[in-house]
This record gives C-alpha cells, sequence and structure tokens, in this order.
C-alpha cells in the first residue's frame, strides 16, 4: 500500500510540476526594461520581469508560437517596447565587453 501511494505521489507531482511556467528579468547587462533600477534617466518598466511575449496563450495561440526579439507580445505594432526606437529602447549601450572577453 505504501508503495502505490508513492507512486501516485510521485505522477501527481510531475503531473504538476510540468505545468511551471517560469520567467525572470535580465540585470547583467541591464535590460532596456530594466536600465532605470541601475540609475540609467530611463523611463521605468515596473514590469520588467513579464517579457515573456505577451504570455503563454497571446503566444501560442494568437501569435503561433512567435514572439518579438526582446520578449514582446509578436502581434505589437514596431517598434515594440523593447526594440530599439521603443518605449524603452533609447539607443543607450549600457555596457561595453572587449573582444574575446568571457562574460
Amino acid at each position: 500500500m505504501a508503495l502505490y501511494s508513492l507512486i501516485i505521489v510521485i505522477v501527481i507531482f510531475t503531473h504538476l510540476s510540468s505545468r511551471a511556467s517560469g520567467h525572470g528579468s535580465l540585470v547583467e547587462p541591464p535590460s532596456r526594461s530594466s536600465m532605470w533600477r541601475f540609475g540609467f534617466k530611463t523611463k521605468p518598466n515596473y514590469n520588467d520581469n513579464e517579457l515573456f511575449c505577451g504570455e503563454y496563450t497571446v503566444q501560442w495561440q494568437r501569435n503561433g508560437g512567435k514572439c518579438g526579439v526582446c520578449g514582446d507580445a509578436w502581434h505589437l505594432p514596431k517598434p515594440r517596447p523593447n526594440e530599439d526606437g521603443g518605449v524603452y529602447g533609447r539607443g543607450i549601450i549600457v555596457r561595453n565587453y572587449n573582444p574575446g572577453l568571457v562574460v
């Protein structure tokens, strides 16, 4: 009986864990949406950790799996908010790296 219960728990855990949909944000170097957090004089994006193509339903059902270059929803008009020329893409270079440097 204990083995049966363990198998049931493992099956349930496996089923539930496959539905996780995590997200994060780029902090080094700062993304265009996050520059304001590092002292740049840019417009704040308080949802800078939510650049996941508009969310699952938008990306897969509305846009056929397509995603904007910088994590914006594909269907948004260009330039999208995080692309160069968009609300957060202001042409600011946040870091410089030398050739051959391991980042």
